[in-house]
C-alpha cells in the first residue's frame, strides 16, 4: 500500500534534518575540536579583522583550549600588544544560553 504523500515528505523532512545535525556536528568537531582546524578558523578571523590585528602561532583547540602568541592591535593612537595570550572555556555551557570562560 502507498502511503500518502504528506507522510512521505515528514519522513523525508525528518531525514534532512536529521543529516544537517549529524554534518554540522561532524564541522563543530572538525574545526573546533582539532588543532589544524582552530588554526585554519583562527587565520580567517584575523583575515575579517584586517590588518590592525595581528598574531604568531596558535596552539590548541578551540573546544579545549588556545594559546596564541604575539598578539598585535595597532589602530590610531592605541597600539596593544601581549606576548601570550591562552583561553580556555566551557562550550557546552552554551546550550543553556550561558558563557563560561575557565581562563
Amino acid at each position: 500500500m502507498k502511503q500518502p504523500p504528506l507522510r512521505t515528505g515528514l519522513r523525508y523532512g525528518l531525514y534532512a534534518l536529521l543529516l544537517l545535525l549529524v554534518l554540522s556536528g561532524t564541522l563543530i568537531a572538525l574545526v573546533g575540536g582539532t588543532e589544524t582546524g582552530s588554526r585554519w578558523l583562527s587565520v580567517r578571523l584575523l583575515h575579517m579583522a584586517g590588518p590592525p590585528l595581528t598574531a604568531g602561532a596558535v596552539r590548541g583547540t578551540l573546544l579545549g583550549g588556545l594559546s596564541v602568541d604575539d598578539i598585535h592591535y595597532q589602530s590610531g593612537d592605541v597600539d596593544v600588544m601581549a606576548g601570550s595570550v591562552s583561553f580556555r572555556w566551557q562550550p557546552t555551557y552554551l546550550l543553556f544560553g550561558r558563557l563560561s570562560i575557565v581562563s
